[in-house]
């Protein structure tokens, strides 16, 4: 669509999200799924007001945590006809994974399913950690903070250029300094902070180890190019094997916070 859009964050206006003409593709997320389920049904000419509250691990660290009021107006609106979906269609479009229409829509329904589990199971853990995190005591040394803060902002800078924009650029069009902008950083930095020490006394205490033989069950999962076993993991020095066992047990730690927390619900 093509669309006239203005983006206001905390009563100030979010020149980054402000433009005029613009083009988007709807299911794109760039402003979040929440703003393309409201925009989609709306027709040439009409405007409409949209809120969206950004989660705090939405990709853009400017809004996350925030909540935006945009002003839409849609000039024009285009879409694509599709061809009438077909068993050879399916076959071809898949490399023959599934031969018929049938197959295809049941494995994706199974693994919308999967999804969608996986996204209330990572909700609750989230919630369970903020939990413990707001029960517990925790002492963070600044320069750990200073380090979370770096790396989050050479994430940042990342996203900035797959958008086109420089740091320099973006801090211009913010209006915010780069102390303003590792400001914003920090409190997202001390959750993580906080969120990998509660995990790691959490691992501690009830033991979560992994061996060589779940490592390369994980391994299998990731479909890795060349990659299929433990041995040849260790004989690729691009991978870290104690680092990648230490995320795979703070991983299985959350899981068996949530398996806890079903059980005693």
């Amino acid at each position: 669509i093509q669309l006239h859009i203005t983006a206001e964050m905390n009563k100030e206006p979010y020149e980054l999200w402000t433009r005029q003409n613009s083009g988007l593709r709807v299911g794109t997320g760039t402003y979040g799924d929440d703003f393309d389920s409201q925009v989609i049904g709306l027709k040439a000419g009409e405007k409409k007001t949209i809120t969206v509250e950004y989660a705090a691990d939405f990709s853009n660290k400017d809004v996350a945590g925030q909540i935006v009021v945009f002003e839409v107006e849609i000039l024009e609106n285009r879409r694509k006809k599709s061809p009438e979906l077909t068993d050879e269609m399916v076959a071809k479009g898949t490399e023959d994974k599934y031969k018929t229409i049938d197959e295809f829509k049941s494995e994706t329904r199974e693994a919308l399913e999967k999804q969608k589990k996986q996204q209330s199971d990572d909700k609750l853990k989230a919630d369970i950690l903020d939990s413990v995190i707001s029960d517990s005591k925790i002492d963070i040394p600044e320069i750990m903070i200073t380090q979370e803060v770096d790396q989050s902002l050479r994430y940042f800078e990342y996203q900035m250029k797959q958008s086109g924009l420089s740091l320099e650029q973006y801090l211009e069009m913010s209006q915010k300094t780069m102390e303003n902008l590792r400001e914003d950083l920090k409190e997202n930095a001390v959750k993580k902070i906080q969120t990998r020490l509660v995990l790691n006394a959490i691992k501690e205490k009830e033991k979560v180890e992994v061996s060589d033989e779940v490592l390369e069950e994980e391994v299998k999962k990731w479909n890795l190019p060349n990659i299929k076993t433990v041995e040849e993991l260790k004989n690729s020095p691009q991978y870290d094997i104690e680092q990648l066992k230490a995320n795979i047990a703070e991983e299985k730690t959350g899981d068996l916070l949530v398996s806890l927390a079903k059980i005693s619900g």
